[in-house]
């Protein structure tokens, strides 16, 4: 193909022109010294080759595959700090949140700090010195790649109480008839179970989380974990998630209120309901109607709910089911088709509500599980 003298002049220099406007971005994008800290686009090769590091790491660490859902993820000079949700490639399990710095090295990104997660311990990511003490051993580290550039997080409160203390003050009743004593000593967060030996809440001020794990001495357990959500008026939403297991099988109850003077109970317009439907594989309910022939007692959804803004997962639990007095051959037709274990909604803080944001697989070896116990009891 011909190009007239005239036009390859222009196209040259426009070209060049391209190119010097380009290289800086390029550069940028690289994580280049003198970049601007960045977020290299999903697809990005730059992003796989910082995913995959962390990927090894992890696989060497646990022996797991795993895929990541990305929190944060920030580059700059050579340096990545990567926040992200580990889970299955299928999504079928999800696992502890990890926190890494990583350097980049010719080519190649390496791990060179994966962030413990240990309560009340200053080498360890809840701590507020954390990243002052990260600083300290990566000198060189631009502190712009950290989440809030390393200072400490904005404490979430409403109305000037920190989640402790609105704790102190949810009514009973929305608590199941029972409030525990929290208190502050040697550095640690302590309680008495309700059989009056001592346990550990987990209270992050910071992050507007806290969690009461109450492990009974005959198998059950009692879980109350209350959560901050901000409204996009700047206002404060509560979430109360209330679990029990008796040894048999757990209840769940999630519930949330606005702290506007008095307690109000938003949960129906802000969270959507889950039922057994949502669970199953769509051809199998497209070809039948389960909640007329499937008695759905002991069907338990039970929520899981993350530190402040985070999502929730509803996963389905069959525990209780397993004890009911459903023929073999229609439980055999439920466990088959549940197609997936857990629903998983974001908090839209401009719609003060939350969405829709997918599901996860139903784990096969515990579909193997429940068959094989089904069949054992019809034996």
């Amino acid at each position: 193909m011909r190009i007239y003298s005239g036009f390859r002049k222009r196209f040259l220099g426009s070209l060049v022109a391209i190119l010097i406007i380009m290289a800086p971005v390029a550069m940028i994008m690289a994580g280049g010294k003198g970049a601007l800290p960045a977020t290299p686009p999903a697809g990005s090769p730059e992003r796989k080759l910082i995913l995959d590091a962390l990927r090894g790491t992890i696989k060497g660490l646990h022996g797991l595959e795993v895929v990541f859902v990305v929190e944060h993820l920030k580059i700059m000079d050579g340096w990545a700090w990567v926040h992200a949700i580990p889970q299955d490639r299928d999504g079928s399990n999800r696992y502890e949140d990890v926190s890494a710095l990583l350097r980049k090295r010719g080519a190649r990104w390496e791990v060179v700090e994966l962030a413990c997660a240990e309560e009340d311990n200053d080498q360890c990511l809840p701590s507020p010195e954390y990243f002052k003490l990260l600083k300290q051993r990566f000198p060189d580290m631009p502190l712009d790649i950290l989440p809030y550039r390393g200072e400490a997080k904005p404490m979430p409160a409403y109305a000037g109480k920190n989640i402790l203390q609105w704790y102190r003050t949810i009514p009973e009743k929305f608590l199941a008839g029972h409030r525990y004593a929290i208190t502050l000593k040697s550095g640690g967060y302590m309680s008495r179970s309700t059989a009056n030996y001592e346990i550990n809440p987990q209270v992050d001020l910071e992050a507007g989380h806290l969690k009461v794990i109450d492990r009974g001495t005959g198998g059950g357990e009692i879980v109350q974990e209350i959560v901050f959500f901000e409204t996009s008026s700047g206002g404060g939403i509560m979430a109360v998630n209330l679990s029990a297991h008796d040894g048999i099988g757990p209840t769940c109850s999630l519930r949330f209120y606005t702290l506007d003077g008095k307690w109000t109970d938003m949960t129906d317009r802000i969270l959507p309901k889950v039922q057994l439907s949502d669970y199953l594989d769509e051809k199998y309910l497209a070809e039948h109607r389960p909640e007329r022939t499937i008695d759905q007692e002991g069907i338990a959804f039970v929520y899981d709910v993350d530190s402040t803004g985070g999502p929730v997962f509803a996963r389905i639990d069959l525990e209780r089911f397993m004890y009911t007095d459903t023929s073999a051959s229609k439980a055999k037709a439920l466990v088959k088709n549940i197609k997936y274990g857990n629903i998983r909604f974001i908090w839209d803080k401009n719609r003060n509500a939350f969405r829709f944001a997918g599901k996860g697989f139903f784990d096969r070896s515990k579909r193997k599980d429940l068959l094989q116990r089904i069949e054992s009891r019809s034996q």
